[in-house]
């Protein structure tokens, strides 16, 4: 075998490998599962430096909601559950707070209720309003600051 043809060999051996490890990165359940569990860490440290003051509520809202937006997408890839349908609703939930933190600490749930209401899907314009009013009215009733 020539230098020329090992080269070229060699080249599309590493092409395929890059191309076989892409579509496992964005298809294979296992790694799927695996980017869930970073995005889940990822979700925990955002919540631990904002209550340790070290990121603002808006900063840490938009990065949670932009975490939790990935952690959604990746879920809707491993196709494990059933397509929900028309007016049902699937609720998950995420531990996305710090160990040594209480669930119910009102920071997180300030946090979290501002991360959703700025990472709510753009179905469609009136969907996207209706959640996020739904979202503007708990916010305000329990006294939190929205994040626009």
């Amino acid at each position: 075998m020539s230098n020329r043809s090992a080269i070229s060999a060699l080249a599309l051996t590493g092409l395929a490998l890059a191309i076989g490890v892409s579509i496992a990165w964005q298809k294979w359940p296992p790694l799927l599962r695996y980017r869930q569990r970073e995005a889940i860490a990822e979700a925990k440290t955002t919540v631990r430096n904002y209550l340790n003051g070290r990121d603002s509520l808006g900063s840490a809202a938009r990065q949670l909601g932009t975490v939790l937006t990935r952690w959604d997408e990746l879920s809707a890839r491993i196709g494990e559950r059933p397509a929900p349908t028309a007016g049902s609703m699937e609720i998950e939930t995420l531990e996305i707070t710090p160990p040594n933190v209480h669930a119910n600490d009102p920071r997180v749930d300030e946090l979290f209720l501002n991360a959703m209401r700025l990472s709510v899907p753009a179905v469609s314009p009136r969907f996207q309003a209706l959640v996020t009013a739904e979202l503007d009215s708990v916010i305000t009733a329990r006294g939190y600051t929205i994040i626009r």
